[in-house]
């Protein structure tokens, strides 16, 4: 492999996951780790991680579980609707997507 010099080799090692594992499209994360801030981006991740099931989160929840704080949970998931990451179908109700708008439509 032929390196520039500002460029390093990363050798990666993993524990591959038997149980308790997501998989995420690759174009989709690098979109998504692009265009939402930090907490949006942990929320997203968050729930990527929950698959095609039905959950009830809330902002103590989230906090509990990936230590974000209320004002930053209310504003991520403003981020991810701004994006349609995630929709609203009824009042309390939203539907998530791991692929936001096009990138095309940001600008």
């Amino acid at each position: 492999m032929a390196l520039f010099p500002n460029q390093k080799t990363i050798q990666i090692r993993r524990t591959l996951p038997h149980k308790n594992f997501m998989v995420i499209d690759r174009t989709n994360w690098i979109i998504a780790a692009k265009r939402l801030n930090y907490s949006a981006f942990k929320l997203w991740m968050f729930l990527c991680s929950y698959g095609t099931r039905d959950m009830a989160i809330g902002p103590a929840y989230i906090k509990q579980c990936i230590g974000i704080s209320e004002s930053s949970y209310r504003d991520a998931m403003k981020e991810l609707e701004k994006y349609e990451y995630i929709t609203q179908v009824q009042k309390n109700t939203y539907l998530f997507n791991e692929f936001g708008r096009p990138m095309e439509e940001d600008e």
